[in-house]
Protein backbone atom coordinates (compact mmCIF):
# COMPACT_ATOMS: atom_id res chain seq x y z
CA UNK A 1 0.00 0.00 0.00
CA UNK A 2 0.88 3.83 -0.83
CA UNK A 3 1.77 5.93 2.25
CA UNK A 4 -1.56 7.58 2.15
CA UNK A 5 -3.44 4.19 2.82
CA UNK A 6 -4.52 4.03 -1.15
CA UNK A 7 -3.92 0.83 -2.73
CA UNK A 8 -1.21 0.62 -5.14
CA UNK A 9 -2.44 -0.31 -8.76
CA UNK A 10 0.95 -2.94 -9.56
CA UNK A 11 1.46 -4.08 -5.70
CA UNK A 12 -2.73 -4.75 -6.06
CA UNK A 13 -2.63 -6.56 -10.12
CA UNK A 14 0.35 -8.49 -8.48
CA UNK A 15 -1.91 -9.94 -5.73
CA UNK A 16 -4.73 -10.07 -7.85
CA UNK A 17 -3.47 -11.57 -10.95
CA UNK A 18 -0.18 -13.74 -10.10
CA UNK A 19 2.30 -13.27 -12.94
CA UNK A 20 3.05 -16.78 -14.04
CA UNK A 21 -1.08 -17.06 -14.47
CA UNK A 22 -1.72 -13.75 -16.72
CA UNK A 23 -2.58 -13.45 -20.25
CA UNK A 24 -1.03 -9.71 -20.72
CA UNK A 25 -2.24 -7.97 -24.38
CA UNK A 26 -0.27 -7.85 -27.01
CA UNK A 27 1.11 -3.80 -28.65
CA UNK A 28 -0.87 -4.57 -31.29
CA UNK A 29 -4.41 -5.60 -28.93
CA UNK A 30 -3.52 -2.40 -27.36
CA UNK A 31 -2.85 -0.25 -30.42
CA UNK A 32 -6.10 -1.49 -31.59
CA UNK A 33 -8.08 -0.44 -28.52
CA UNK A 34 -6.56 2.73 -28.05
CA UNK A 35 -7.92 3.21 -31.80
CA UNK A 36 -11.42 2.10 -30.56
CA UNK A 37 -11.69 4.51 -27.30
CA UNK A 38 -8.77 5.38 -25.80
CA UNK A 39 -7.04 3.31 -22.71
CA UNK A 40 -6.92 5.40 -19.99
CA UNK A 41 -3.22 4.70 -18.19
CA UNK A 42 -4.42 2.68 -15.28
CA UNK A 43 -6.78 0.57 -17.70
CA UNK A 44 -3.71 -0.18 -19.93
CA UNK A 45 -1.64 -1.29 -17.30
CA UNK A 46 -4.07 -3.73 -16.27
CA UNK A 47 -4.65 -5.03 -19.74
CA UNK A 48 -0.35 -5.11 -20.11
CA UNK A 49 -0.60 -7.06 -16.81
CA UNK A 50 -3.01 -9.75 -17.45
CA UNK A 51 -5.84 -9.26 -20.44
CA UNK A 52 -7.64 -12.11 -19.39
CA UNK A 53 -8.49 -11.05 -15.93
CA UNK A 54 -11.31 -12.80 -14.22
CA UNK A 55 -12.90 -12.93 -10.57
CA UNK A 56 -16.72 -13.72 -10.08
CA UNK A 57 -18.79 -10.92 -11.18
CA UNK A 58 -16.27 -8.97 -12.79
CA UNK A 59 -14.85 -10.27 -16.43
CA UNK A 60 -12.47 -7.66 -18.51
CA UNK A 61 -13.46 -7.54 -22.22
CA UNK A 62 -10.97 -9.46 -24.57
CA UNK A 63 -9.56 -6.79 -26.62
CA UNK A 64 -11.71 -7.95 -29.56
CA UNK A 65 -14.53 -7.42 -27.53
CA UNK A 66 -13.41 -4.13 -25.85
CA UNK A 67 -12.55 -3.07 -29.88
CA UNK A 68 -16.98 -4.13 -30.41
CA UNK A 69 -18.77 -2.20 -27.76
CA UNK A 70 -16.67 0.91 -27.33
CA UNK A 71 -16.12 2.06 -31.18
CA UNK A 72 -19.68 2.94 -31.56
CA UNK A 73 -21.44 3.85 -28.23
CA UNK A 74 -24.62 5.84 -29.81
CA UNK A 75 -26.21 2.97 -28.35
CA UNK A 76 -25.90 3.99 -24.69
CA UNK A 77 -27.61 6.77 -25.18
CA UNK A 78 -27.29 9.35 -21.86
CA UNK A 79 -24.04 7.07 -21.28
CA UNK A 80 -22.50 7.07 -24.84
CA UNK A 81 -19.06 8.80 -23.43
CA UNK A 82 -18.35 6.47 -20.78
CA UNK A 83 -15.47 3.83 -21.92
CA UNK A 84 -16.86 -0.01 -21.27
CA UNK A 85 -13.96 -2.85 -20.45
CA UNK A 86 -15.64 -5.55 -18.27
CA UNK A 87 -19.11 -7.08 -17.40
CA UNK A 88 -20.54 -8.85 -14.68
CA UNK A 89 -21.02 -12.08 -16.10
CA UNK A 90 -24.97 -10.89 -16.89
CA UNK A 91 -26.33 -7.97 -18.31
CA UNK A 92 -24.33 -5.78 -15.93
CA UNK A 93 -20.80 -3.41 -17.32
CA UNK A 94 -17.83 -1.65 -15.36
CA UNK A 95 -16.84 1.45 -17.39
CA UNK A 96 -14.67 4.23 -16.75
CA UNK A 97 -15.26 8.12 -16.91
CA UNK A 98 -11.98 9.14 -18.00
CA UNK A 99 -13.32 13.35 -18.79
CA UNK A 100 -15.11 13.29 -15.06
CA UNK A 101 -18.79 13.57 -17.53
CA UNK A 102 -20.36 12.12 -14.65
CA UNK A 103 -18.81 13.97 -11.98
CA UNK A 104 -17.53 11.11 -9.82
CA UNK A 105 -13.88 11.56 -10.86
CA UNK A 106 -11.67 10.59 -13.57
CA UNK A 107 -10.41 7.94 -12.15
CA UNK A 108 -13.66 6.69 -10.60
CA UNK A 109 -15.21 3.29 -12.33
CA UNK A 110 -19.01 2.63 -12.24
CA UNK A 111 -21.44 -0.19 -13.10
CA UNK A 112 -24.91 0.11 -15.08
CA UNK A 113 -26.91 -2.37 -16.34
CA UNK A 114 -27.68 -2.57 -19.77
CA UNK A 115 -31.06 -2.48 -19.73
CA UNK A 116 -31.40 0.79 -17.32
CA UNK A 117 -28.40 3.15 -19.62
CA UNK A 118 -29.57 6.14 -17.13
CA UNK A 119 -27.45 8.17 -15.27
CA UNK A 120 -29.31 7.64 -11.83
CA UNK A 121 -29.03 4.10 -11.98
CA UNK A 122 -25.09 4.23 -12.01
CA UNK A 123 -23.81 2.18 -9.25
CA UNK A 124 -20.14 3.80 -8.47
CA UNK A 125 -17.76 0.59 -7.62
CA UNK A 126 -14.02 2.52 -6.60
CA UNK A 127 -12.60 5.89 -6.72
CA UNK A 128 -9.83 3.95 -9.42
CA UNK A 129 -9.61 0.72 -10.90
CA UNK A 130 -6.93 -0.19 -7.59
CA UNK A 131 -9.64 0.49 -5.35
CA UNK A 132 -11.88 -2.06 -7.37
CA UNK A 133 -9.07 -4.65 -7.62
CA UNK A 134 -8.48 -4.48 -4.15
CA UNK A 135 -12.12 -5.04 -3.13
CA UNK A 136 -12.39 -8.26 -6.17
CA UNK A 137 -9.36 -9.36 -3.85
CA UNK A 138 -11.87 -9.56 -0.68
CA UNK A 139 -14.25 -11.49 -2.70
CA UNK A 140 -16.88 -8.32 -2.52
CA UNK A 141 -20.14 -8.15 -5.05
CA UNK A 142 -19.12 -5.22 -6.07
CA UNK A 143 -21.95 -3.99 -8.53
CA UNK A 144 -24.84 -4.57 -5.80
CA UNK A 145 -24.43 -0.78 -4.21
CA UNK A 146 -26.44 2.23 -4.07
CA UNK A 147 -27.24 4.07 -7.17
CA UNK A 148 -26.49 7.83 -7.66
CA UNK A 149 -30.27 8.23 -7.29
CA UNK A 150 -30.13 6.41 -3.88
CA UNK A 151 -27.47 7.89 -2.98
CA UNK A 152 -29.03 11.29 -3.26
CA UNK A 153 -31.80 10.58 -1.76
CA UNK A 154 -30.83 8.78 1.41
CA UNK A 155 -28.29 12.42 1.81
CA UNK A 156 -31.76 13.72 1.27
CA UNK A 157 -33.19 11.73 4.09
CA UNK A 158 -30.47 12.32 6.58
CA UNK A 159 -30.64 16.08 6.41
CA UNK A 160 -34.30 15.79 7.44
CA UNK A 161 -32.89 13.91 10.20
CA UNK A 162 -30.74 15.72 11.71
CA UNK A 163 -33.28 18.60 11.42
CA UNK A 164 -34.06 21.71 9.44
CA UNK A 165 -32.55 24.96 9.69
CA UNK A 166 -35.52 27.33 11.15
CA UNK A 167 -34.83 29.10 8.41
CA UNK A 168 -36.76 26.65 5.85
CA UNK A 169 -40.23 24.92 6.67
CA UNK A 170 -41.26 21.89 5.94
CA UNK A 171 -44.84 20.99 5.32
CA UNK A 172 -45.98 17.31 6.69
CA UNK A 173 -44.96 14.30 5.03
CA UNK A 174 -47.61 13.59 1.87
CA UNK A 175 -50.27 11.15 1.98
CA UNK A 176 -49.19 8.75 -0.20
CA UNK A 177 -52.48 8.14 -1.32
CA UNK A 178 -53.09 11.65 -2.27
CA UNK A 179 -49.69 11.16 -4.80
CA UNK A 180 -51.13 7.95 -5.87
CA UNK A 181 -54.50 9.59 -6.59
CA UNK A 182 -52.99 12.68 -8.45
CA UNK A 183 -52.75 10.84 -11.57
CA UNK A 184 -56.38 10.09 -12.61
CA UNK A 185 -58.01 12.27 -10.78
CA UNK A 186 -55.34 15.27 -11.68
CA UNK A 187 -53.37 14.18 -14.56
CA UNK A 188 -49.97 14.65 -12.38
CA UNK A 189 -47.38 11.97 -12.99
CA UNK A 190 -44.15 12.59 -11.24
CA UNK A 191 -41.05 10.39 -10.88
CA UNK A 192 -40.60 7.41 -7.92
CA UNK A 193 -37.27 9.98 -6.67
CA UNK A 194 -40.10 13.23 -6.76
CA UNK A 195 -42.39 10.99 -4.84
CA UNK A 196 -39.71 10.15 -2.36
CA UNK A 197 -39.16 13.86 -1.85
CA UNK A 198 -42.89 14.52 -1.11
CA UNK A 199 -42.31 11.73 1.80
CA UNK A 200 -40.26 13.72 3.42
CA UNK A 201 -42.20 16.90 3.08
CA UNK A 202 -45.11 17.84 1.17
CA UNK A 203 -43.95 21.08 0.03
CA UNK A 204 -41.23 23.50 1.50
CA UNK A 205 -40.72 27.08 1.58
CA UNK A 206 -37.62 29.19 2.85
CA UNK A 207 -39.50 32.86 3.53
CA UNK A 208 -36.05 34.68 2.92
CA UNK A 209 -35.85 34.08 -0.16
CA UNK A 210 -38.99 33.58 -1.38
CA UNK A 211 -38.23 29.97 -2.74
CA UNK A 212 -41.21 27.44 -2.42
CA UNK A 213 -41.31 23.30 -3.72
CA UNK A 214 -44.87 22.86 -4.34
CA UNK A 215 -46.82 19.96 -2.03
CA UNK A 216 -48.86 16.97 -4.59
CA UNK A 217 -51.19 19.28 -4.02
CA UNK A 218 -49.91 22.04 -6.06
CA UNK A 219 -47.74 20.68 -8.84
CA UNK A 220 -48.81 20.86 -12.57
CA UNK A 221 -47.57 19.54 -15.76
CA UNK A 222 -46.23 20.92 -18.98
CA UNK A 223 -44.82 20.54 -22.17
CA UNK A 224 -46.66 17.67 -22.56
CA UNK A 225 -46.60 15.82 -19.27
CA UNK A 226 -42.82 15.99 -19.85
CA UNK A 227 -42.44 18.79 -17.25
CA UNK A 228 -43.75 18.36 -13.44
CA UNK A 229 -43.84 22.15 -12.27
CA UNK A 230 -42.33 21.80 -8.72
CA UNK A 231 -42.02 25.34 -7.32
CA UNK A 232 -41.16 28.60 -7.52
CA UNK A 233 -38.19 31.39 -7.10
CA UNK A 234 -38.06 34.94 -7.02
CA UNK A 235 -34.99 34.46 -8.87
CA UNK A 236 -35.23 31.84 -10.84
CA UNK A 237 -38.82 31.74 -12.10
CA UNK A 238 -40.44 28.53 -12.35
CA UNK A 239 -38.89 25.27 -11.12
CA UNK A 240 -39.76 22.05 -13.14
CA UNK A 241 -38.37 18.56 -12.78
CA UNK A 242 -38.18 16.24 -16.07
CA UNK A 243 -39.51 13.21 -16.23
CA UNK A 244 -37.14 11.63 -18.58
CA UNK A 245 -38.38 12.78 -21.85
CA UNK A 246 -38.01 16.25 -21.99
CA UNK A 247 -35.42 17.09 -24.59
CA UNK A 248 -33.23 13.94 -24.02
CA UNK A 249 -32.16 15.35 -20.24
CA UNK A 250 -32.24 12.65 -17.50
CA UNK A 251 -35.25 12.22 -15.42
CA UNK A 252 -35.20 14.25 -11.65
CA UNK A 253 -33.09 17.04 -13.12
CA UNK A 254 -34.79 20.12 -11.57
CA UNK A 255 -34.73 22.84 -14.18
CA UNK A 256 -35.32 26.85 -13.45
CA UNK A 257 -37.35 28.22 -16.28
CA UNK A 258 -38.13 32.22 -16.25
CA UNK A 259 -41.04 32.10 -18.36
CA UNK A 260 -42.72 28.83 -18.52
CA UNK A 261 -44.31 30.05 -21.79
CA UNK A 262 -40.38 29.60 -23.27
CA UNK A 263 -39.25 26.11 -21.90
CA UNK A 264 -36.79 26.43 -24.18
CA UNK A 265 -34.93 28.90 -22.31
CA UNK A 266 -34.07 26.64 -19.13
CA UNK A 267 -31.09 26.16 -16.73
CA UNK A 268 -30.50 22.42 -15.62
CA UNK A 269 -29.60 23.15 -11.94
CA UNK A 270 -28.99 19.22 -10.90
CA UNK A 271 -30.31 16.10 -9.19
CA UNK A 272 -33.36 17.17 -7.39
CA UNK A 273 -32.83 16.11 -4.22
CA UNK A 274 -28.91 17.44 -4.60
CA UNK A 275 -30.61 20.51 -5.17
CA UNK A 276 -32.95 20.84 -2.63
CA UNK A 277 -29.92 19.52 0.13
CA UNK A 278 -27.75 22.13 -1.20
CA UNK A 279 -30.81 24.89 -0.55
CA UNK A 280 -30.72 23.29 3.22
CA UNK A 281 -27.34 23.42 3.75
CA UNK A 282 -26.69 26.98 2.62
CA UNK A 283 -29.65 28.49 4.98
CA UNK A 284 -28.12 25.95 7.28
CA UNK A 285 -24.98 27.64 7.01
CA UNK A 286 -26.26 31.14 7.10
CA UNK A 287 -27.81 30.43 10.58
CA UNK A 288 -24.97 28.95 12.09
CA UNK A 289 -23.49 31.67 14.04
Amino acid sequence: MTDDTRPDLQEIMELVAPRPMCQPATEADIRDMNMAARLPTDLARLYAHDGAFYRPGFELFPPDIYCDVNANRTGFDLLRDMIYFADDGGDGFYFCDPDDVLGLGADAIGWVDRSNLHPDAIVPVGDDLAAVLLRLSRDEDIARGKTLSERALDRLRQRFATGLPNTVIARPPADPQDIFKAWPERGITITFATADILGLANGLHWPASGRTIYGIDKITMAENNSLAVVGHDPDLGTLAVTRGDFVNLPADRLLAIPTLNEPSNYKILGRMADVIGFWIDQHQQEQTP
